[in-house]
């Protein structure tokens, strides 16, 4: 459950409820992010997904700063969701 409230707060200003990539942020001219539902994606670790999160990833920028604020960091719970 806790993934899935991070998810719900951090990541569907982009990535949306469902995973598609509509998200607010996507409706307001930004680029649109990978969809999670493309085999591609469904194919990445949940270490990679941890990187992306923490590093940033092409037009995703690094969350550290933003998410360890408000949690702590980046939870495995969170990545899995992603998956």
């Amino acid at each position: 459950m806790r993934g899935q409230d991070r998810f719900n707060i951090y990541c569907t200003p982009c990535h949306d409820h469902t995973g598609y990539g509509n998200g607010m942020i996507v409706r307001r001219g930004f680029r649109h992010p990978p969809s999670y539902h493309t085999d591609k994606i469904r194919q990445l670790s949940n270490g990679f997904i941890f990187d992306v999160i923490t590093q940033g990833f092409g037009a995703m920028p690094d969350w550290p700063h933003r998410y360890r604020r408000a949690t702590g960091g980046p939870s495995w719970p969170t990545c899995a969701r992603c998956n």
